[in-house]
């Protein structure tokens, strides 16, 4: 999935993407990043995922933020002519990060969504420096259910881990235009399930 790779996996159940390679370019970017004297300002909007909407939602004052941001992300991934269909999948894809989520919020402290050459990029933090087999298996397979989920196909993104971080040193993996912090969900249904039926159009609530 990762734009610099020829093949991308989708349909192939053998796929599982290069993660050291991918974590070596990243801390390369951001070191690169941390040597310039100053940093662009940004505003990291954090989504909620709403059970009882079954929807993403941020806080009223962060709408614009929100609004502007993913008009960006259109634009820039050159999703124009399929914006709605986009933004809805793009909907279905905070839920299934936050299911993700929640199953390994015993291993992970924070989980962002942002732009990397010319693609999505999920990067969840951890919560402790240590290697852990099982969990990078189980970010591999949200790497290839993502992919090859028909309902996403608008959707290319590179999904990675961080060992624990500050925000000054997370500052320098987020794209200043397109950053989001993806929260667990509240309600009581749970987001649905990836894979099985079409996404449900929905826009951004402001509550």
């Amino acid at each position: 999935m990762s734009s610099g790779e020829a093949y991308d996996g989708r349909g192939d159940t053998n796929y599982r993407p290069q993660r050291q390679t991918r974590a070596a370019d990243f801390v390369r970017h951001w070191l690169n990043t941390m040597n310039d004297t100053t940093l662009p300002s940004q505003k990291t909007i954090q989504l909620v995922w709403d059970d009882d909407l079954s929807q993403v939602t941020v806080t009223p004052q962060d709408k614009d933020r929100f609004t502007i941001k993913m008009r960006t992300a259109v634009e820039v991934l050159q999703q124009s002519s399929k914006r709605e269909q986009f933004e809805s999948q793009f909907n279905l894809l905070v839920a299934t990060l936050v299911r993700w989520i929640e199953e390994n919020q015993d291993k992970i402290s924070k989980g962002y969504i942002t732009l990397r050459d010319g693609s999505f990029a999920f990067i969840v933090v951890r919560s402790e420096c240590r290697y852990d087999d099982e969990f990078e298996d189980a970010l591999s397979a949200l790497d290839q259910t993502i992919a090859n989920d028909v309902d996403l196909d608008l959707i290319d993104i590179n999904v990675m881990a961080l060992p624990p971080v500050s925000d000054d040193a997370m500052s320098g993996f987020l794209d200043p235009r397109v950053n989001f912090l993806v929260s667990p969900h509240v309600g009581s249904k749970g987001p649905r399930k990836t894979g099985k039926s079409k996404p449900r159009r929905s826009n951004v609530s402001a509550g």
